[in-house]
């Protein structure tokens, strides 16, 4: 809990900063739309977070739920024991609707940040599955998508907390 919640913090403490920039920035107005411009694509988070039941489990849904409507931020939750007899997963919601396309453009083009909230399988599960993504859209294949992972946890643009 206190692993999610620092989550959040940090996830909406980036959020302000942004919405502090926009309004007291004064420069002149193509700069202001240059800036503009950049923070958007500098402070859009996706967290993914994973677990076994919603009631259970999605401790800061309320917390989350604002942050959508009030941020730059996008939520991908699974609930893999809600319907025993249809397990869904992480991993799955990721390549749901395009195979995964928006995942690489979030990242690569749209300069985003991902965090990864869940188990530690879930969180590893959902890691291969960015990499296998970002491997199919990048020249040099996985390898080159590790790097870049490596690179964005260097800049704090991926994260991953994980829990047994």
């Amino acid at each position: 809990l206190i692993r999610e919640r620092q989550a959040i913090q940090n996830i909406w403490n980036s959020s302000m900063d942004k919405n502090n920039m926009e309004i007291t920035d004064t420069i002149a107005a193509d700069s202001i739309k240059s800036k503009h411009e950049e923070l958007e694509q500098q402070y859009d988070h996706t967290l993914v977070f994973g677990c076994r039941t919603q009631n259970a489990d999605f401790h800061y849904q309320e917390e989350w739920n604002h942050m959508v409507s009030s941020t730059s931020f996008n939520l991908i939750t699974a609930f893999s024991q809600e319907n025993p007899s249809r397990k869904t997963y992480v991993q799955q919601a990721l390549k749901r609707n395009d195979g995964g396309i928006w995942v690489a453009r979030h990242i690569l083009e749209q300069k985003g940040s991902v965090y990864i909230a869940g188990s530690a399988k879930m969180a590893r599960s959902v890691k291969e599955t960015i990499v296998e993504i970002l491997g199919e859209v990048l020249e040099g294949g996985e390898k080159e998508a590790m790097m870049v992972l490596k690179k964005l946890t260097r800049l704090g643009r991926f994260c991953v907390e994980a829990w047994s």
